[in-house]
């Protein structure tokens, strides 16, 4: 299933550095499980391909949509 990006994700991405390899890359490798986030959000920690973890904020009913992602 492809990402998809709010753009205040994008924003934040570009501010970031984070490229959307980045976040599926985290989406795929992730550590633990999703914590609760804001409410309809849920936070999930991941690996990034050069092994930062990343924090990403997806819909809590739709994992592929991304709300925003930050470096942890």
């Amino acid at each position: 299933m492809p990402l998809r990006f709010s753009s205040h994700a994008r924003d934040r991405m570009a501010e970031r550095g984070i490229a959307e390899i980045d976040v599926e890359t985290a989406l795929l490798q992730p550590i633990g499980g999703p914590v609760p986030g804001q409410p309809g959000t849920v936070l999930i920690d991941g690996f990034a391909p050069d092994g930062r973890i990343l924090r990403v904020c997806v819909r809590d009913d739709d994992y592929g949509y991304v709300i925003t992602a930050y470096w942890r």
